[in-house]
């Protein structure tokens, strides 16, 4: 059976490697390269953002797993480009009291589902006096605003991919294992890829095009979710993700966020629906700028990169499973994508579906 794979992003690359290994002969077709999806510049952290489908913690938990497989033996390809890293995201919560000093496992109903389902995580909701004193005993940054704008913090050890090198080598192994991989192919619509689907004998299309679906299958529910990073090059002494998407510093719209991957801290950002600019804005120089100097410690950090991209959000969750109305010619055409900005999160989830869809 052979399988033509649309789209070079970590869903594409994922689920290609997948099905290769499943005995599959497989061919990706991708519109633009590896270096210039979405996925290659994403901040690399697995946390669910902006997926919502009653599947996504489903998926991001077979990926989690994954990933903690990965960092255990990072001699081999892939294990190199992930590593775990503690994790705070500051909260204004009002579950529990500032001065309470026993509430490590105080239930709340602020614990995201994800939560509580990934044991693996070493999930807290804690207040600021405790997560003080867990930074006094290690090598933790707690940036100095926090304090007078935060009463409570999230705290867990979440994987964090190298994206970009991590992309580079699944690339490889899906080329080491037969994978047919053809990039800036020029497809217009969903009969385009089904011609080159039966020209090249494949009886099965997995349409992981992100945002791309929006033309390729005409599907109005697709919209951008965009978003900014400036890379700072990173020291080894900087081992800490800290998240913000709560007021009064950060917002649904534009989180602040210093995430460690690989040799780079990548700062941020925001999140903005139908937005579809390619550049980062003046104004957005600025604010990246600012939350650099507010999260990062001391000073003469060196921005050696930035990036904006727009994540494939989709109203009503993701799309997984047969397109009957595109399955044609004895071809079956079955979708992956609108991961929103849960790409690297839910990627081998998904694959499994895929796997499971196509026998």
């Amino acid at each position: 059976m052979s399988v033509l794979v649309v789209g070079s992003g970590i869903i594409g690359l994922t689920t290609a490697h997948l099905l290769s290994q499943s005995g599959k002969k497989v061919l990706i077709r991708s519109m633009a390269p590896l270096s210039s999806t979405c996925s290659r510049g994403a901040g690399g952290l697995w946390m669910p953002f902006h997926c919502d489908d009653v599947n996504t913690n489903r998926w991001a938990r077979t990926t989690l797993l994954k990933y903690l497989t990965l960092a255990e033996t990072p001699e081999e390809p892939l294990g190199k480009h992930v590593e775990i890293v503690q994790t705070t995201v500051y909260k204004n919560l009002t579950q529990f009291s500032k001065n309470d000093t026993d509430s490590y496992t105080n239930p709340t109903s602020s614990h995201p589902t994800w939560a509580s389902e990934n044991p693996e995580l070493v999930f807290q909701a804690i207040n600021m006096s405790q997560l003080e004193w867990q930074g006094s005993l290690s090598s933790m940054h707690i940036p100095s605003t926090m304090k007078d704008n935060y009463s409570d913090a999230w705290t867990f050890k979440a994987p964090i991919i190298d994206s970009l090198k991590y992309m580079e080598d699944l690339k490889g192994m899906c080329l080491e294992g037969g994978v047919d991989i053809k990039e800036d192919v020029e497809y217009t619509d969903s009969s385009s890829i089904l011609s080159s689907a039966i020209s090249s004998g494949c009886t099965s299309i997995v349409n992981c095009s992100g945002l791309g679906s929006s033309t390729l299958t005409s599907d109005s529910d697709l919209i951008p979710g965009r978003g900014v990073l400036y890379y700072y090059k990173r020291p080894p002494t900087f081992n800490s993700c800290i998240l913000i998407d709560d007021g009064p510093i950060g917002s649904p719209d534009f989180p602040v966020y210093a995430i460690p991957r690989g040799d780079v801290v990548a700062v941020g950002g925001c999140y903005l629906e139908g937005d579809d600019e390619g550049n980062i804005r003046e104004s957005e120089h600025d604010l990246l700028t600012r939350n650099a100097e507010m999260l990062l410690p001391g000073e003469g950090w060196e921005k050696v990169g930035e990036w904006a991209g727009l994540r494939p959000v989709r109203k009503g969750g993701v799309k997984l499973g047969v397109n009957e109305e595109l399955s044609n010619g004895g071809v079956t055409w079955v979708d992956n994508y609108g991961h929103g900005g849960s790409g690297w999160t839910v990627a081998d989830g998904c694959a499994e579906d895929v796997r499971e869809i196509i026998g």
